[in-house]
């Protein structure tokens, strides 16, 4: 019963670290990873979110065109007025979502956090190697006070990124296979569930745009 829980488990088994500096070590090389990841996927925001608003602003400038243009169009222009303003309305509040997010400045601060947090576990690193040869042990109150001070510096990150860190740390955090699996479908899923919306008001705008020239024939 017991080896059934252990493949069915979905979260992860955290190595045990005993020493108390390699404990603090391994937590920022964690913290580290998980602020790449977030630096990462909001950088990836940034640039979907603007490729997504410009082909929506394209293709609401692209209809009202095609109305004035002459060619013969399968929708009456009251239809077609109505849709323009509920796409227009939804990119516009799309766009000012955009703007207040400020994806590009979030994902500097939080790589920077990630390269400070590297830099300080790289002198850590450097500490217990030396104070092992020597029988010291390491003043871990120094470095607990500058961990605190770098990852006070910035936003936190989110629950995905830290489940991306848990799944590339293989040495750090063991998964059945059936978990890495699940819990992969989980992230991805989670990492890309803020551009749902936007996508599928950009294939409604194509669908649009096609069924109103008549290249395709889904409505009716």
């Amino acid at each position: 019963m017991s080896g059934c829980a252990s493949i069915f488990r979905l979260s992860s088994i955290e190595t045990k670290e005993e020493d108390v500096a390699k404990k603090l070590l391994n937590s920022m090389r964690v913290t580290s990873a998980c602020r790449f990841n977030a630096s990462n996927r909001l950088e990836w925001q940034g640039k979907m979110s603007f490729v997504l608003t410009t082909i929506l602003s394209l293709g609401l400038i692209l209809i009202p065109l095609l109305q004035n243009s002459g060619v013969e169009l399968r929708f009456e222009e009251r239809g077609l007025n109505a849709v323009q303003i509920f796409l227009a309305v939804s990119v516009l509040v799309y766009s000012a979502i955009i703007g207040k997010s400020r994806f590009e400045t979030r994902s500097y601060l939080l790589d920077r956090c990630g390269n400070d947090i590297k830099d300080l576990a790289r002198k850590l690193r450097t500490d217990i190697y030396e104070k092992e040869r020597s029988g010291d042990f390491v003043d871990l109150r120094r470095y607990h006070e500058d961990y605190r001070v770098i990852t006070t510096s910035c936003e936190n990150h989110g629950r995905v990124d830290f489940l991306f860190a848990q799944l590339s740390l293989k040495g750090d955090f063991e998964f059945s296979c059936f978990a890495r699996a699940v819990n992969y479908l989980y992230a991805w899923v989670s990492y890309l569930a803020p551009h749902f919306l936007p996508v599928f008001l950009m294939i409604v705008e194509v669908v649009l745009i096609s069924e109103m020239l008549s290249f395709t024939r889904f409505i009716s």
